[in-house]
């Protein structure tokens, strides 16, 4: 089936669908089916955002390097492999040269969900490399306090590993090409109580580019602070968190305004939340699934930091830090 020709705005924010898609999602939401209506509905109506990020220090080698973030896949059983598998082939026609994914990339720990997640990712072709993240329903059944009866996080990465997918536990990661150098740095979630960003930045090199891999933005800043010039994450789903105190309680929120799109991180480092690919808590028109497209560049002297935004937005590695 072929995607939707709808294409998104230079700069990162979307067009809005047309009346007859907004009544339809309306009617969707009307019946409590919001979320899942997309894919028999809407099969194709994925927005792709494409826009630049600059990096300091970034050399020629890597000028207009290409890295695709996805997040969110929620494999289990309201996501079909189908639809899972259509998006990687859409990620291998944009030819990246890195594809990042920033966790939950399965709903439920089982192990039929992981081997089938593992097996969608292993189609995808980047020229460089594959990273990945865990998210809080990497570890345990909604959320790492309510863990599965085995390791599911040990069991998923080594699955994603075997697929040739390079999982950044409290891990960073060196690449290069034609002398230039860029590094990834990955952290575990940040309910989890193995994460530990300390451990994750202690061999990275200062001056070198940084992109920081994240499942929940609210630990953006610190990577930042950490070295992090940019910082991927996904899990909001493109919505806001719940504001009352059960929701809080069980899921603990410190920065609210971080729902979807790019934010500024002080004076010159950026967070990019994805709206992520799973059907959960797809309540607005806006909510679409996402695959960003990222062109790198090196970073201009003086370019002036992003507006923060609310609601919607718009060649070998070697291994350190084991």
């Amino acid at each position: 089936m072929e995607m939707q020709t709808e294409t998104d705005r230079a700069d990162g924010t979307r067009r809005r669908p047309g009346r007859a898609r907004r009544m339809a999602w309306k009617a969707a939401n009307g019946l409590s089916l919001g979320g899942l209506w997309p894919w028999p509905l809407q099969p194709g109506w994925l927005q792709r955002p494409q826009l630049a990020l600059p990096l300091r220090g970034l050399g020629e080698g890597f000028r207009g390097a290409r890295l695709v973030h996805i997040s969110d896949l929620h494999c289990g059983p309201f996501v079909r492999d189908h639809f899972l598998c259509r998006c990687a082939d859409e990620i291998n026609a944009l030819e990246p040269d890195f594809v990042v994914v920033t966790g939950d990339l399965v709903t439920v720990p089982r192990r039929r969900y992981t081997q089938r997640v593992a097996k969608v990712l292993s189609h995808l072709t980047p020229q460089i490399a594959t990273l990945a993240v865990l998210g809080n329903h990497d570890y345990g059944i909604w959320h790492p306090v309510m863990p599965s009866r085995w390791d599911a996080a040990t069991d998923l990465t080594a699955r994603l590993e075997d697929a040739g997918v390079i999982v950044l536990n409290n891990e960073s990661r060196d690449f290069f090409r034609s002398r230039a150098a860029v590094q990834f740095v990955g952290v575990e979630d940040l309910w989890c109580s193995r994460h530990d960003p300390a451990r994750a930045f202690k061999y990275t090199r200062p001056g070198v580019p940084t992109v920081g891999l994240v499942h929940n933005p609210d630990a953006a800043p610190d990577m930042a602070r950490r070295g992090a010039q940019w910082v991927l994450a996904g899990h909001t789903h493109a919505m806001p968190n719940r504001h009352n105190r059960f929701h809080g309680t069980i899921f603990p929120t410190r920065h609210r305004h971080f729902v979807a799109g790019r934010y500024a991180l002080g004076d010159s480092n950026n967070l990019y939340v994805n709206a992520g690919l799973g059907p959960a808590r797809r309540f607005r028109s806006w909510q679409r699934p996402e695959i960003t497209v990222f062109a790198l560049q090196p970073a201009r002297t003086g370019e002036p930091k992003p507006a923060r935004r609310r609601g919607r937005s718009g060649a070998g590695a070697r291994p350190r830090g084991q």
